[in-house]
C-alpha cells in the first residue's frame, strides 16, 4: 500500500497490516499471471491476438508514407503479425508488445487529427524509432557508424484475466514517477464499429475506452511459433557430407509424381510472412497438392508452420543454415540496401540465396523442382500438371504490370513501375514467386549456379540476378552500390547505372535527402549489364542450349492481374461460378505479390478468402441457380 506508517504508538500495527495488505496483493497478483497462457513473457515465443466476438485478428497496417515513423494498427479476419510479449522482471503484471516483423513496439497516442471519426479516440500506434536496415549512400555504408539508438519504450499493459482465464483484457498502463499504475479512469482495449464520415462507412476501429463503456474487449492469446535450437555449422568435410545427405533425405520425403518425373514442391519464407499459411496451405489442399518443403532462415518459422498447418499437407522444413552456403556474414548484414522494397532486406535476400542453392541440389538429385511464394494462391488442381507441360529447361511467372484501377494507382510507390508510363520499361520481368525447372538439364544446372555466383558478387536477389542473365538487366537495384562491389567480379566492369523511377507526385513535400538514391518514392529500374558481360551470358545461353519459358499472366496471374480481374472473377463469393462454368477463368494461379495484400483483404466476400474443391463450387451454384 502506499502509505507511510509515521512514528507513534500503532506503528508496529501499521506495519503489519501494511505486510498483510501487500501479501495479499502480492498473491492475486501471481494468482492472474498463473491463470495466463503458458509460455507467455518470454522471448521464445511468438504470439498472435484475437478478438473473441469478431474472430479479427490484430494486425500491423502497411505505413501510408516511406517517411513516418508509426503505424496503425488494426484488425484483420484473415491475416495477423506475429507478437514478441515481453514481461517486466520487476512486475510480473506489466508487458509488452513488439511487432515481430519490423522490431517496433506498441504505444498508445491520441488521434484527434484523424479525418471522419465520429468522436476523439484513444488510437494503437506501433512505433519503430528507427530504420531496421539502412540505406546506402554514395557506393558504400558510411564509414562511421552513428551512435546506437536508444532502446524502444513500449506501452505497458496489464493482461487482465478473463472468464476463468481463458480470455484476457488489455489495459494500458501509465508511468508515474517510475511506476506504472493503470490509468485513471480504468480503460481497456477495445475493438468497435466506428462510422466514417469522410466516406460513409462503418469501420472496424481499434480504440482504447474506459472501463465501464461496454464493447468488445475480450482477447485470445495464441501462441504460434516457438524458438527452434538453428542446425550447427558444418565446419569441416565430413560434416558437410552429413549435411548433404540430410537435405537430400528431406528433399525425397516430399517428392511426388508429375507426368511420370519426381517433383518436390518449395516455398521459402520466414516468420514476417507466417499469415500466408493457413490461406495458401488450404489452398494446395483443395487442389490436391499434399506434399510441402519449406526454407527459412531463422529460428520460428517451422514451428510456426507446423501450428498452422491443415493436416492433410505433409511438410517438410529445412534451414539455409544445412546448405553449406560459401558466403560471409555480409548477407546477414543491416547494411543491404532495401529500396524501399520488402524482397530487398538482408535476411530475405539471404533466404533467396538459399533458394537457389536448394534448386540445385534438388537438380543435380534428379528431382523437377516447382517453387512458389508463401503469397501464391494455387487456385487448380491442374497447377503443377500445366508447369511441366512446357518443353523448357526453366520457366517463370511473369511479373508485367497491368494495373488500370484508379483507385490503386493513388500510391503507384506500392507497385513500383505501375503507372502507365512506366509499364513499358518491366514487360519483360520474370516472376521469381512462380518456377519451374526441369532436372536433367544441364542447362537449367548451369543457370542456377550463375546466379548464384552473381547474388554472391553482388548480394542481389534472385529476381535481379535471374532477370540479368536471361534479358540483360536487373529489376529493382542498383549493383554499383553493393556493399560488397563484386568481389572477384568488379562492379563497373559488370553493371552501368540504372535509371531512376520517381513513383511519387508528393517528394516536393516531403524531407529532402541527399543524393538521388535519399529521395522518397526514387527506385533504381533496371541496371543493365556491361555490354562485355551480357555478351558473356549470351555465349553461355547458347552454348548449353539453355530453353526458358515465360507463363502468360492468363494462365498464372501476379497482383496487378489480381487487381484488374477483381469485378469479373475475384470479387464474387463462396459457391459461384462463371457463366463459363469454371471459377477463376483460365487462372490456375495467382500471386498476390506487389504490395496487393491490402487490396485482397479488402475485399473480404472474395471465393480466395474460402478454399474448397471445385466439386463442391459446382454443387453449390447448381443448387443455388438450378436453371443455368
Amino acid at each position: 500500500p502506499p502509505w507511510r506508517c509515521r512514528p507513534g504508538p500503532l506503528k508496529k500495527l501499521c506495519r503489519t497490516v501494511r505486510l498483510m495488505i501487500g501479501a495479499g496483493l502480492g498473491a492475486v497478483v501471481l494468482a492472474l499471471v498463473a491463470a495466463l497462457p503458458k509460455g507467455i513473457g518470454g522471448d521464445d515465443a511468438r504470439w498472435r491476438i484475437k478478438f473473441v466476438d469478431s474472430q479479427r485478428y490484430i494486425m500491423v497496417a502497411p505505413k501510408d508514407s516511406p517517411e513516418d515513423g508509426w503505424q496503425t494498427i488494426t484488425t484483420s479476419e484473415h491475416f495477423f503479425t506475429p507478437f514478441l510479449i515481453i514481461r517486466d522482471p520487476e512486475r510480473p503484471s506489466r508487458y509488452e508488445f513488439r511487432d515481430h516483423v519490423s522490431g517496433g513496439v506498441i504505444r498508445v497516442f491520441g488521434s484527434p487529427g484523424v479525418p471522419g471519426e465520429t468522436m476523439a479516440a484513444r488510437r494503437l500506434f506501433i512505433t519503430h524509432g528507427r530504420r531496421r536496415r539502412p540505406r546506402l549512400l554514395h557506393g558504400t555504408a558510411n564509414a562511421t557508424l552513428p551512435l546506437p539508438a536508444p532502446p524502444l519504450v513500449g506501452q505497458s499493459f496489464h493482461l487482465a484475466s478473463e472468464v476463468g482465464g481463458e480470455y484476457v483484457s488489455l489495459r494500458p498502463m501509465e508511468e508515474t514517477r517510475g511506476h506504472a499504475r493503470l490509468d485513471a479512469p480504468h480503460e481497456k482495449v477495445c475493438e468497435e464499429v466506428r462510422k466514417n464520415w469522410t466516406s460513409g462507412e462503418s469501420v472496424l476501429a481499434l480504440v482504447v475506452q474506459r472501463v465501464r463503456v461496454s464493447c468488445s474487449h475480450l482477447v485470445q492469446l495464441e501462441r504460434i511459433a516457438s524458438a527452434e535450437p538453428e542446425p550447427e555449422g558444418t565446419p569441416d568435410r565430413q560434416a558437410r557430407a552429413r549435411a548433404r545427405k540430410a537435405v537430400r533425405s528431406a528433399i525425397r520425403r516430399v517428392t511426388f509424381d508429375v507426368g511420370g518425373r519426381e517433383t518436390v514442391l518449395v516455398t521459402a519464407f520466414n516468420l514476417d510472412d507466417i499469415d500466408w499459411i493457413p490461406l495458401s496451405l488450404r489452398w494446395l489442399a483443395v487442389n490436391g497438392h499434399r506434399k510441402l518443403l519449406v526454407l527459412h532462415t531463422d529460428a520460428f518459422t517451422c514451428s510456426g508452420v507446423r501450428s498452422l498447418n491443415v493436416p492433410e499437407v505433409e511438410i517438410e522444413c529445412l534451414s539455409a543454415a544445412q546448405l553449406s552456403l560459401p558466403v560471409d556474414e555480409v548477407w546477414r548484414s543491416e547494411v543491404t540496401p532495401d529500396w524501399g522494397l520488402s524482397a530487398h532486406p538482408a535476411e530475405t535476400t539471404y533466404l533467396q540465396r538459399g533458394k537457389v542453392k536448394l534448386m540445385e541440389v534438388a537438380l543435380k538429385d534428379q528431382v523437377d523442382v516447382i517453387f512458389v511464394d508463401p503469397d501464391v494462391l494455387v487456385l487448380s488442381p491442374e497447377f503443377a500438371r500445366d508447369l511441366a507441360s512446357h518443353p523448357a529447361d526453366i520457366a517463370f511467372g511473369s511479373d508485367r504490370r497491368t494495373i488500370r484501377n484508379r483507385d490503386f494507382l493513388v500510391h503507384p510507390e506500392n507497385c513500383p513501375a505501375s503507372l502507365p508510363g512506366y509499364r513499358p520499361y518491366v514487360e519483360d520481368w520474370v516472376d521469381t514467386g512462380v518456377m519451374h525447372l526441369r532436372a536433367g538439364s544441364k542447362a537449367a544446372l548451369a543457370f542456377v549456379r550463375e546466379v548464384q555466383v552473381l547474388m554472391d558478387a553482388f548480394v542481389l536477389s534472385d529476381a535481379d540476378a535471374a532477370q540479368a542473365i536471361l534479358t540483360g538487366h536487373a529489376q529493382l537495384s542498383d549493383p554499383l552500390r553493393s556493399p560488397r562491389l563484386g568481389g572477384r567480379m568488379r562492379a563497373n566492369d559488370t553493371w552501368t547505372k540504372p535509371l531512376w523511377l520517381q513513383t511519387s507526385d508528393f517528394v516536393s513535400g516531403r524531407i529532402q535527402r541527399r543524393g538521388l538514391a535519399g529521395q522518397p518514392g526514387i527506385k533504381p529500374l533496371n541496371a543493365p549489364l556491361t555490354p562485355a558481360r551480357w555478351s558473356v551470358y549470351q555465349q553461355m545461353v547458347r552454348t548449353k542450349g539453355l530453353k526458358w519459358h515465360v507463363f502468360p499472366q492468363e494462365v498464372h496471374g501476379n497482383g496487378p492481374i489480381m487487381v484488374e480481374n477483381w469485378a469479373p472473377v475475384f470479387a464474387r463469393g463462396l459457391g459461384s461460378t462463371r457463366f463459363d462454368g469454371t471459377r477463376s477463368g483460365k487462372l490456375l494461379s495467382i500471386h498476390v505479390n506487389c504490395a496487393t495484400k491490402a487490396f485482397l483483404e479488402g475485399g473480404p466476400g472474395s471465393f480466395l478468402f474460402r478454399p474448397e474443391p471445385f466439386a463442391d463450387t459446382v454443387a453449390l451454384a447448381t443448387h443455388d441457380f438450378p436453371e443455368s
